[in-house]
């Protein structure tokens, strides 16, 4: 963005920001890392002087704009979603179950998103063995790649969770259908999101979430 503004004052080439986190009011992404306390006063700075702003969320808009960015400048920016990929399990065009090998009695939790400090995965492992502790039958499916998988696969071994937690890797939407599909629950644990789309893809398949 600084590189962008100072190409722009040279240039006069129009400055646009695709902005996807609540960067101005959320403490929980200032307070992730020592440096975003140090990136926020300038992501401010910059976004001010931008000539359009493109959020992906009307909550972002609205952040944007109480940030003292003129309404003119903020235009909402639509998150596309595979509405004709994500179908309910009773659609024609769902794929089959995932979990048909799985016990009929076990309750199937479903994670999906980038493996990264945001999205709170450490606590939905320690949810997931207080359940396993008080006897419940779960598995939890952990769909996603990033940065934490080593750190994540680890706290997994050290929780002795290996028998109730599967770590699949990225996966297609296609791919990502019939989990959405046939899970009891999607879980998101996200310290802040600026669009959750997995929780709409969630919707569209008709799953519980928990969030």
């Amino acid at each position: 963005a600084a590189a962008a503004y100072w190409f722009r004052r040279i240039t006069g080439t129009p400055f646009l920001v695709h902005w996807s986190h609540d960067f101005l009011s959320d403490w929980g992404w200032r307070l992730e890392a020592p440096t975003h306390l140090l990136y926020w006063p300038v992501i401010r700075w910059l976004s001010r002087r931008a000539d359009s702003m493109r959020p992906i969320s009307e909550p972002l808009a609205t952040s944007i704009i109480k940030g003292g960015v003129p309404p003119s400048r903020v235009k909402l920016l639509p998150t596309l979603l595979h509405s004709d990929l994500f179908v309910p399990a009773d659609h024609p065009d769902s794929r089959p179950n995932p979990f048909h090998a799985r016990p009929p009695e076990e309750r199937q939790l479903l994670f999906v998103g980038r493996l990264a400090k945001q999205k709170n995965i450490p606590l939905l492992l320690r949810g997931t063995a207080g359940l396993v502790a008080q006897g419940r039958l779960i598995h939890l499916w952990i769909i996603g790649n990033g940065e934490l998988r080593e750190a994540l696969e680890g706290l997994i071994a050290r929780m002795r969770l290996n028998d109730h937690v599967t770590m699949l890797g990225r996966l297609s939407p296609a791919e990502l259908q019939p989990y959405y599909a046939h899970c009891d629950a999607f879980v998101l644990p996200s310290n802040h999101e600026g669009l959750a789309r997995v929780l709409a893809e969630a919707s569209l398949c008709a799953a519980p979430f928990v969030c």
